[in-house]
């Protein structure tokens, strides 16, 4: 993840933390055990990443890309 935002680890982060949640059906509290972080900080990231998605489109592309990796590898 870090090589589509090596600008911002932080992004790479929270766009981990926003995928688990979409994908995992883990909880956040799960989530954040996880990576470390509490529950409220997994809600948080996912919803920045959400409205980041929103407004800026190299942002929704490359989470996008990542989303269809997942996919593919659970098939």
């Amino acid at each position: 993840m870090e090589g589509l935002f090596p600008e911002d680890l932080a992004k790479a982060r929270r766009v981990g933390l926003y995928l688990c949640g979409r994908h995992t059906g883990l909880k956040p509290k799960e989530i954040g055990a996880a990576y470390g972080v509490g529950e409220s900080a997994v809600t948080q990231a996912s919803r920045r990443v959400a409205e980041e998605m929103k407004q800026n489109a190299r942002v929704r592309k490359s989470v996008g890309m990542l989303e269809k990796e997942l996919v593919v590898s659970n098939v």
